[in-house]
């Protein structure tokens, strides 16, 4: 629902009352709730399906009717880096000598690069795909790094290296996978070992910033 309300740009209480009066209007269960968010119901995917195909048909004819003007660059991005580092940034491609017309989509969702849904596509990716319609460049490793409340510090005072760091409860977003490949984990399990005889898996997820784009046409 806050994903949805982000691409909105309204508040996820307002989609939670749109989706419950569709479902009062249609008699139906369209989501149901899981772990802390939602998922679609078998009904609730069905009507995903079909109105999906509606809206990129709409989408289409839309830009097919539209009279050239300017070349035009269709970007899709995740809502944070799109408001708080590609918008102040767009002047230099609207303005001269570009003067492209930038439509600029922050979404969770990602869009079918072959079908020409979007130009281009910025996400968080550790391992990208590429074939010969498609051309991939990563654009920056954003730093990670453990944080933890005053309260959790004040009980464990001691944490002032790896080792320390290995021997306490951490937590993780979705899978311990990108710790087990930084390099200083390897370092980390290794003194534990030392220290307390046994390794300890890692738990602390590290993301990767990607830009997915398809070839530039004109």
């Amino acid at each position: 629902m806050r994903a949805a309300g982000d691409e909105l740009a309204v508040s996820h209480t307002v989609v939670s009352r749109h989706i419950q009066n569709l479902q009062e209007s249609l008699g139906v269960t369209l989501v149901r709730a899981q772990g802390r968010g939602v998922m679609l119901t078998e009904r609730g995917s069905f009507l995903y399906e079909q109105l999906s195909q509606a809206f990129e048909i709409i989408a289409r004819a839309t830009v097919a009717v539209r009279p050239p003007s300017r070349t035009t660059l269709n970007i899709w991005c995740i809502p944070g880096i799109a408001n708080r580092r590609l918008l102040q940034r767009l002047p230099e491609l609207t303005g001269p000598p570009n003067r492209w017309e930038v439509n600029l989509q922050p979404t969770l969702s990602h869009p079918d690069l072959s079908r020409g849904e979007a130009d281009a596509e910025i996400v968080y990716a550790d391992v990208i795909t590429t074939h010969l319609d498609l051309a991939s460049e990563p654009l920056i490793r954003p730093r990670v790094f453990p944080v933890a409340s005053p309260s959790y510090l004040a009980r464990h005072p001691a944490i002032t290296s790896l080792t320390d760091l290995a021997s306490i409860a951490l937590i993780h977003e979705e899978s311990t996978e990108q710790w087990e490949r930084w390099p200083g984990w390897s370092i980390c399990r290794s003194s534990a070992a030392s220290a307390f005889g046994t390794p300890t898996s890692p738990s602390r997820r590290r993301g990767w910033g990607r830009a997915w784009r398809s070839p530039t046409t004109s």
